[in-house]
């Protein structure tokens, strides 16, 4: 983290990190139904680089004769993954399933300020716009005409079952992304009793995008990320009392 104080009155503060998490994880799924085409398998293996960045600046003014806070800031998130999945032969690793290569990406912006509006009363306001993009590419292909399993043709990596051109036996090509975005407004309201109550309001909304482990499994277990699911948008109300009760000692 990085924070210099540019002036009296304006604070610029950064931000970065970077990970990895590999899992190793053994599914108890019948040895018949992993035996299907398009299952993923029941030992699913995922390696995953992980990092990100922020910037935030913090300005203090005066509106209106009280004072002001005024914050504004973006980051930018991104995750890349190498998922790949095998059949689980009663614990032991056995034939590929699942290969691919999934990415996500995420940046928001969000601006927000907070004014003295009276000695009572603080009023502050925020506003964010998020956008996720999720991208897939499938390396695990079984049809009539392409495979990239490393079997033959009319074959698939970890089954039995032939692969011809009826298309509930094929493993296509699950490739594919989609993207989300959102605006989300917040605001509230502090009354201040005394130095020792407040009472405040707040209202709001929230968005969630499905993480990477629930996109990563379709209701029907085959491989493919599950486009089909959707971002939940909540709105948030809030009514209450703050009190400070002094210190308490034992």
């Amino acid at each position: 983290m990085y924070e210099n104080r540019l002036t009296d009155a304006d604070t610029l503060r950064a931000i970065a990190y970077l990970g990895n998490r590999t899992n190793v994880g053994y599914l108890a799924i019948p040895l018949p139904q992993q035996n299907g085409v398009r299952n993923a398998g029941g030992i699913p293996d995922l390696d995953r680089v992980f990092g990100g960045l922020g910037i935030r600046w913090t300005r203090q003014a005066e509106l209106a004769g009280g004072p002001l806070t005024f914050t504004t800031g973006l980051d930018y998130d991104r995750a890349d993954e190498d998922r790949k999945g095998y059949r689980n032969e009663l614990g032991v690793q056995g034939a590929l399933k699942r290969d691919e290569q999934n990415l996500v990406d995420s940046w928001g912006g969000y601006v927000q300020g907070e004014w003295r509006i009276s000695d009572p009363w603080s009023l502050s306001l925020g506003l964010r716009y998020t956008e996720v993009h999720f991208e897939s590419s499938d390396d695990f292909i079984c049809t009539d005409t392409v495979n990239t399993t490393g079997t033959a043709l009319g074959t698939c990596s970890g089954t039995t079952n032939a692969v011809t051109a009826a298309s509930n036996t094929w493993n296509p090509d699950d490739s594919g992304s989609k993207t989300y975005s959102a605006w989300t407004p917040v605001g509230g309201l502090v009354y201040r009793v005394s130095p020792a109550l407040n009472r405040y309001g707040n209202l709001g909304q929230s968005f969630e995008t499905p993480t990477f482990i629930e996109l990563a499994y379709r209701p029907d277990g085959s491989s493919g990320l599950n486009f089909d699911l959707e971002p939940s948008l909540s709105n948030h109300y809030e009514l209450g009392m703050k009190a400070f009760l002094g210190a308490i000692r034992g």
